[in-house]
């Protein structure tokens, strides 16, 4: 068997990944719902409920929305109950 590199992990030499902040990968998230036609007040619940997230995630120190998975999404929603 023969090990695959995934098309996300190849990028140009001359290329340097930075990483994506949280406040930046949020504004995106909330740009591509306003233009596919989400409500205002749709906007702000998803708005409101993806800094808590990042708050969370940055008070115990786990990683950034960009990198995180489902395992750290899990332990916040376990921690809302």
């Amino acid at each position: 068997m023969v090990s695959r590199t995934s098309s996300s992990d190849v990028c140009a030499p001359n290329v340097n990944r930075e990483s994506i902040s949280d406040e930046d990968l949020i504004r995106g998230f909330l740009l591509a719902l306003g233009a596919g036609g989400r409500k205002e007040k749709t906007l702000h619940i998803y708005e409101e409920s993806i800094r808590m997230l990042s708050d969370f995630a940055r008070s115990l120190g786990l990683p950034s929305l960009a990198t995180m998975d489902r395992i750290h999404v899990r332990h916040w929603l376990t921690s809302l109950h």
